[in-house]
């Protein structure tokens, strides 16, 4: 089914992917039914590239390889600049996860309140 119209297909955006990279210019197509307005992945039908206007197989209950597969065989550049945008985010919360590893060996001291005897 390739060359789908953008106006005839509801499409959505996939929410808290692991991979965000690869779901720059893919999203899901969201089943005939009116009634629901918040999709989630598993009410998709399939997944549509806005890019290239092509619908690629896709099953919630299976992992999203043909997503990945597609997005690095024609547009490995987009993910590669993504990474390269994102790339030093990375690195600032790894630096503050090992912050907090070195905090929980050498805990902070606690005052001592000290109350007066009756």
């Amino acid at each position: 089914m390739v060359g789908h119209s953008e106006e005839k297909q509801r499409l959505f955006q996939a929410t808290g992917m692991r991979n965000p990279e690869y779901w720059q210019c893919i999203r899901y197509i969201a089943p005939d039914d009116t009634k629901k307005k918040k999709w989630k992945s598993y009410d998709a039908i399939g997944v549509y590239c806005t890019e290239c206007k092509e619908r690629i197989k896709y099953d919630s209950s299976k992992h999203s390889h043909s997503v990945r597969r597609h997005m690095d065989r024609f547009y490995s550049d987009l993910v590669e600049k993504y990474n390269e945008k994102f790339s030093k985010t990375k690195r600032r919360n790894e630096d503050r996860k090992s912050n907090v590893k070195i905090a929980s060996i050498f805990p902070k001291k606690r005052r001592r309140i000290r109350r007066p005897v009756q």
